[in-house]
């Protein structure tokens, strides 16, 4: 990564979030520009400001095949920008609602779908994709970098269908400055999507590591299930009443395999000491990937279908 003076010509909009908005840039097609929204207050620009170069800050220190790769950054921008490698435009979040459409459209033809509907979506794909995702979230929290921002919506894939997690703007380098017991650090700044969010962060309590796990254990259902996790809560009292502290969690399904269902539960579990590490998490998924593959391959021979993957 280096700093760069060259002035570039935006091109269309490739995203957007609440504070930076994400631009192609003309005449270089494997780079976007991320830079703060233009239609921001004072206070939310800097906020924006304030984002960016922390994510500039963490990014940096950063090479893992399954983390956004940090290209350049802009220093004689205005506004200020950093350059970051090209992702297609279609997130982990989108291609759930796809395969949630061709189940819909699938099962509409099927009398006994269970066995088809599983191949007809790919669980050892799936299976992959959560493999990735653990793989980069143990390197982060090796580094002792704890994302706060989990979701399928910051999930995307490169343009060789590699999956990559990006915006690093609510990302954290713990430090002993702000450490107030084992696994838990004060934030000045609450981080994070609601029904991802761990009931420690809800509560605005000091919180760490364990707090990527839980956010993992539903994302992790939201993959398999192919549904948004809470997508019935609206409320944040009912949510904190519903998921914190009457403890809440989505339904498991009869016919997952068995340790992955133990995967989930132990991940998203109320008290933040009893959550597993990314370091089981990887050795669980990498045994379902090697050992449950005949439990895979039975969903496929049970029909004719094709997995759907990413095109």
């Amino acid at each position: 990564m280096e700093g760069i003076k060259e002035k570039f010509l935006y091109g269309r909009v490739l995203g957007k979030g609440s504070f930076c908005v994400v631009k192609s840039i003309a005449s270089h097609a494997n780079i976007v520009s991320k830079h703060p929204r233009y239609d921001l207050s004072d206070s939310m620009t800097q906020l924006a400001y304030e984002s960016l170069e922390n994510e500039l800050n963490v990014l940096s220190t950063l090479r893992h095949p399954n983390i956004i790769s940090l290209r350049h950054t802009n220093v004689n921008s205005s506004p200020k920008e950093i350059i970051l490698e090209r992702l297609q435009r279609k997130t982990l979040s989108d291609l759930i609602r796809d395969w949630r459409l061709d189940r819909y459209n699938h099962n509409s033809l099927m009398i006994n779908d269970q066995a088809c509907t599983q191949c007809f979506h790919a669980w050892d794909i799936r299976m992959k994709y959560l493999f990735d995702i653990a793989c980069a979230m143990r390197y982060l929290h090796a580094n002792d970098i704890i994302l706060r921002d989990l979701k399928t919506e910051n999930i995307g894939f490169d343009y060789s269908n590699k999956l990559k997690i990006f915006d690093f703007g609510l990302s954290v380098k713990l430090s002993d400055c702000t450490k107030v017991d084992h696994d838990q650090y004060h934030f000045s700044v609450l981080g994070g999507t609601l029904r991802y969010l761990a009931p420690e962060a809800v509560y605005e309590l000091p919180y760490g590591k364990a707090s990527d796990v839980y956010s993992f254990g539903l994302l992790a259902w939201e993959v398999m299930a192919l549904q948004i996790p809470f997508q019935k809560l609206h409320c944040p009292n009912d949510f904190k009443k519903q998921v914190c502290k009457r403890r809440r969690r989505p339904k498991l399904r009869m016919n997952w395999p068995r340790n992955l269902k133990l995967m989930i539960s132990n991940s998203w579990v109320h008290d933040p000491i009893d959550r597993l590490n990314f370091h089981q998490i990887c050795h669980i998924l990498q045994t379902l990937l090697q050992e449950d593959i005949s439990f895979f391959h039975s969903i496929a021979l049970a029909c004719s279908c094709s997995p759907r993957i990413l095109n």
